[in-house]
């Protein structure tokens, strides 16, 4: 492959990677707030539970409607922690692809640069050739018996 065809597919290349990591951060950044939101959900309901068990004095209907709201809690974070799951699941998945496209970008560069380098060698061989046939053509050979 020629070079300037190497220049584009990497160009091409650096987009993909670069759109793949857009996406990494939005998915990092978004697990990082569910994370928090768990977190929350966590210590509110074990601050909850704490106070409903050393509540002692409350009649039996506010006990029970407690106990509701706290089954209430305990439903919202076991749903907030499998959705954490699935978010996880998805920055993970985030994480691949632009590891692939990473890789894919390095490689492009390394095939470009080493394109690139037997171009110049090339050229530098043409060069040199031209300059020798130069030479000659100013200076005929002399026999190695002279």
């Amino acid at each position: 492959m020629r070079f300037n065809q190497y220049v584009l597919m990497l160009k091409v290349a650096e987009k993909e990677e670069y759109k793949a990591a857009q996406l990494l951060q939005q998915q990092r950044d978004n697990f990082l707030s569910q994370q928090q939101q768990v977190e929350s959900i966590e210590q509110y309901y074990e601050q909850y539970k704490s106070e409903l068990s050393e509540s002692t004095n409350a009649n039996l209907h506010l006990l029970e409607s407690r106990r509701n709201y706290l089954h209430q809690l305990d439903y919202l974070l076991k749903s907030q922690s499998e959705n954490l799951e699935i978010i996880r699941q998805q920055l993970e998945k985030s994480k691949t692809f632009w590891l692939e496209k990473h890789r894919r970008k390095q490689k492009i560069q390394e095939a470009a640069s080493n394109a690139e380098r037997l171009h110049r060698t090339q050229l530098e061989k043409k060069q040199q050739q031209s300059i020798d046939d130069s030479y000659s053509q100013r200076n005929p050979a002399r026999s190695p018996l002279q």
